[in-house]
């Protein structure tokens, strides 16, 4: 029988490792450019706040995984800080700009025979970039209705103690 959920926090630990590994990418080839003596150009800062943008995502799947993780006698009430929220949203959407930005690229390159490999791979790269970004918007909208629904009860029984 298949438990589904622990299989959805395993698919929430790739996801977040899929978005370090993006994010992580092109730090690494700016540290290299620098270490090899390219001058600092105001392009290579934008590698450092994507970052940012994926360590708060990161951090809003950390605390997703906090709140959906069984347990018998639940205490904490679901919050999740709205910073996380803005970050993983930013995140999504830059994603998908992203993948935008490089297909317009991509696209305007002319097609040789030579080059028709290399370019369906820019395609697949570029797919997976905008699937992950949707990816991650849809299950932050799924991650808000289950805390809306989560949270419905608990706001019921405190409303009810009041008259007591």
């Amino acid at each position: 029988m298949l438990n589904w959920s622990k299989i959805k926090r395993v698919l929430r630990i790739v996801l977040m490792c899929i978005i370090f590994i993006i994010c992580t990418l092109p730090i690494l080839g700016m540290l290299t450019a620098l270490y090899n003596q390219v001058r600092f150009d105001n392009s290579m800062v934008l590698p450092v706040i994507n970052m940012g943008f994926a360590i708060g995502s990161i951090l809003f799947h950390l605390e997703v995984l906090n709140i959906i993780k069984p347990q018998e006698n639940k205490t904490v009430k679901p919050n999740i800080k709205l910073v996380y929220w803005v970050l993983n949203v930013a995140l999504g959407i830059i994603f998908i700009a992203f993948s935008w930005f490089l297909y317009s690229m991509v696209s305007k390159f002319p097609s040789s025979q030579t080059e028709l490999a290399l370019k369906f791979w820019a395609y697949v790269f570029i797919a997976g970039i905008l699937l992950i970004g949707v990816i991650n918007l849809i299950d932050m909208l799924f991650v808000f209705a289950f805390i809306k629904r989560d949270k419905t009860p608990e706001v019921l029984s405190d409303i009810d103690e009041i008259g007591n």
